[in-house]
Parts: C-alpha cells; sequence; structure tokens
C-alpha cells in the first residue's frame, strides 16, 4: 500500500515525460474526481487533455484478479460524470510478472482497457527528464545502463535543496522496494562514489533494511541456538557496514557492538 501512496504522489506533481510517452500528449488539467457510493471509489489519475479527451490511468505494484471489473466500474462512473468516453490505462510496476485480465467478453459486452508493464516502457526520455519524478520513475522501467542511470539520478538529488532531497529520497526508498535484487544495492554503491555525498542511511527506510537484515539473522541463530551463529551474523553485517563507509554510531545502534569491537573488526 505504501508503494501506492509514494507512486500518486509523484505523479500529482506531473511526471511530464511519462505522461507524453503514455498519451502523446500532456494533460491541460488533473481532474479531481471521488466516486461516493455504496463504496468509494478515487481513480488514480484523471486528466484531461487539449483535445477535449479524458485520460484514466490507474497505478499498480501488484497483481489484480479483478483488474478489468475495477476499470469497467470506473468507466460507467467518469463518463457518467463528464460525458466522455475515457481512455483507460493501467500503468503496471511491480516486481513480479504482471498477470492481469484486460478483456471482458460477454454476449452482451465487450471490454478492455491497456495495460503498461514499465519494465517493457523504454525509460531513456523520462531520465533525461528535467521533472525529478520522471527520473525516479524511470528507474523501475527499461534503461540500456540502469548503473549510470542511478548515478544520474543521485546526482540530480544532491543538487537539490536539502527539505526537497529528503523528500525525494524518501520516495526513492519507497520505490527502490519494488526492485529489491537490484535498486537498493546499486543506490548504496553508486552513492559511495559520490563527490557530493548522499547519506541514504540518514533516510530511516533504508536504515531500516540494515535494521530487518540484522534481526533476521539473529532469529536464524536463536532457531539454531547457536549463540556462535549470532556473534558471527552480528560481525558480518558489522563489516558490510564498514565497507560502505557508514558510521560507526550507526553500526552500534544497529549490531549493538560495542565501538572497540567494531574497531577490532577493520
Amino acid at each position: 500500500m505504501h508503494y501506492d501512496i509514494t507512486l500518486k504522489d509523484l505523479f500529482q506533481q506531473l511526471p511530464k515525460q511519462l505522461f507524453q510517452t503514455l498519451w502523446g500528449a500532456l494533460p491541460v488539467e488533473l481532474l479531481n474526481l471521488e466516486f461516493s457510493q455504496t463504496k468509494q471509489r478515487r481513480p488514480d489519475i484523471i486528466a484531461k487533455l487539449a483535445n477535449g479527451q479524458i485520460h484514466h490511468l490507474e497505478l499498480q505494484s501488484d497483481n489484480d484478479a479483478d483488474m478489468q471489473w475495477r476499470e469497467l466500474e470506473y468507466y460507467s462512473l467518469i463518463y457518467q460524470a463528464y460525458q466522455i468516453e475515457p481512455i483507460q490505462q493501467v500503468l503496471y510496476v511491480g516486481n513480479k510478472p504482471s498477470r492481469f485480465t484486460t478483456t471482458i467478453q460477454h454476449k452482451q459486452l465487450n471490454f478492455s482497457y491497456q495495460l503498461i508493464d514499465i519494465r517493457e516502457l523504454d525509460c531513456l526520455s523520462l531520465l533525461e527528464s528535467e521533472e525529478i519524478s520522471d527520473n525516479i520513475l524511470s528507474l523501475l522501467g527499461r534503461l540500456p545502463d540502469r548503473r549510470e542511470a542511478v548515478r544520474r539520478v543521485l546526482n540530480k538529488i544532491a543538487a537539490l535543496t536539502e527539505n526537497h532531497r529528503n523528500d525525494v529520497i524518501t520516495r526513492l526508498a519507497i520505490l527502490s522496494g519494488l526492485r529489491p535484487l537490484e535498486l537498493p544495492n546499486l543506490l548504496k554503491e553508486e552513492v559511495r562514489t559520490m563527490s557530493i555525498r548522499v547519506n541514504l542511511m540518514e533516510n530511516p527506510l533504508f536504515r531500516e533494511g540494515y535494521e530487518k537484515r540484522f534481526e533476521e539473522g539473529i532469529q536464524l541463530g536463536e532457531q539454531r541456538g547457536e549463540q556462535r551463529g549470532i556473534n558471527k551474523t552480528t560481525q558480518q553485517i558489522a563489516r558490510q557496514m564498514l565497507a560502505e563507509g557508514l558510521p560507526i554510531a550507526l553500526i552500534t545502534k544497529v549490531t549493538q557492538l560495542t565501538a572497540e569491537e567494531i574497531q577490532r573488526l577493520h
């Protein structure tokens, strides 16, 4: 659910290049529409283009077996509100393979919407966009060199004012969880090479990843009843954090080792 909130927030900031890629034009207005019926429905993005078309975009970080029915319901509600046939798309940003049904074919009804998997979308234009929201979203899509893309995005973040930078890093931290085997490690590796320091570990979401990994290691050791295994796990995590240039105060907080014990691991 936290992915959905972050994605909607990024889209409200108008990732112009992504809208241009998806729709072939920029919106002239984002329409604020909420349906209050037996159950409340709030579409993710409804936008009006200069040619009068209405585009409806839903953002999905997980598969939804009933997506076609949700889209049909939205179609009906949007048409009733504006008397214009909406063009409907679902942008899938999840990590698992997409498994959506995009059509309904009954004797009395034929309905479909367009599904777009961002991993199949050429996101180079998003990376080159002036909008930081485009840049962040590009890291979820198809790029010729993801490491170089991460480096470019981090350098752009480093140039932001402190308040804006912290806000953007929080969003980046959340969305990196959509590519858990790739983005978090790339981000940490590239930060170490930067001349302008972006301290990811100041962000609680990145720090939480270390703390969670540490707790899982401790639990595994406890299950095996091996105090030596617990100590080994603690030291391994401390060594990794040292190798990544993290401050001893933070390593102490995460591992509960003393500063002297950590120094001996050098």
